[in-house]
């Protein structure tokens, strides 16, 4: 049993680093956004830091989904994998 519960400890642990640090990768890219204008690399630190939250946190998947859920227009311009690597779920009025 004692592993059992060590292991449990181990995997939720784990689950709040990644998303902390998904996190941080989404606050990261803000500046070099704007440090670094000309080389495109904020946008996939930002992709990737809400892909790490949105898999890792379940509070992120559902303040995603009620976001998507209240502003519709938000959902239309974020490209479908990243709903879905983000929500678990398939963008809405996508063809399935």
């Amino acid at each position: 049993m004692p592993i059992r519960v060590s292991r449990q400890v181990i995997n939720v642990t784990q689950r709040q680093g990644l998303a902390l640090g998904g996190a941080a990768l989404a606050v990261l890219s803000l500046p070099v956004g704007l440090v670094l204008p000309s080389i495109p690399l904020a946008l996939p630190m930002a992709a990737i830091g809400a892909v790490l939250v949105g898999l890792n946190a379940v509070w992120a998947r559902r303040w995603l989904d009620d976001m998507f859920r209240r502003y519709p227009h938000v959902e239309k311009k974020v490209p479908a994998w990243l709903i879905l690597m983000a929500s678990g779920r398939q963008k809405r009025g996508a063809a399935e």
